[in-house]
């Protein structure tokens, strides 16, 4: 029993090392982002640099991995305003806008406890996969947040796309296809918001 729980804190070191310095392409290399929206980079530092919450088991932050500006292919701030000019490319024209936040986060953490979990007591531990569009924490994804400030307000979108998980909808199996889908709605809802 010992020597699994060995295994799998070998295992889990050996993810989270790659988790860190793995690149998300979520869209065509080398594809050319145009837009007309000037977004000024307003981020804190910390929030462009990758993140890995925690190795034990027990603390909140195990399993949450905070994605590096690096490991995301394209650039995301050049795909997400590209998002917002095809939506509507007169929507921010003329307006100063301020990207005050841009956190992407790989949530992999009831998985790994899952794992963490079965190889101690044995066995198979799990939730079944549910066929519904909405979250589902037992299952891993991806959790977009953004934060703009125009016209003197600010305004927030926070969208999380479950992947690997063939039975819902979408049936997204990669994180990068997750993330595609969280940044997509997250400038869709930008658009809404901004048209109000």
């Amino acid at each position: 029993m010992f020597a699994k729980l060995i295994a799998v804190i070998g295992a889990c070191v050996a993810a989270v090392g790659c988790a860190t310095s793995t690149e998300y392409k979520y869209d065509a290399p080398g594809q050319a982002y145009t837009s007309n929206i000037v977004l000024v980079d307003a981020r804190p530092e910390l929030e462009k640099t990758p993140e890995i919450g925690s190795l034990i088991a027990t603390n909140e932050r195990y399993g949450i991995y905070r994605l590096g500006d690096a490991q995301t292919v394209p650039n995301r701030i050049d795909y997400f305003k590209s998002r917002l000019s095809s939506i509507d490319g007169n929507l921010f024209q003329g307006k100063d806008v301020a990207l005050t936040h841009f956190v992407i986060v790989n949530n992999v953490q009831s998985a790994m406890r899952k794992a963490a979990i079965s190889s101690v007591v044995g066995g198979s531990v799990g939730a079944d996969i549910r066929n519904a569009k909405t979250l589902d924490k037992d299952l891993p994804y991806i959790e977009v947040s953004i934060e703009l400030s125009f016209n003197g307000k600010v305004y927030a979108s926070k969208q999380a796309v479950n992947y690997n998980a063939a039975n819902r909808e979408p049936a997204l199996r990669y994180p990068v296809e997750a993330l595609k889908v969280a940044i997509d709605r997250a400038a869709e809802d930008f658009a809404i918001k901004a048209a109000n």
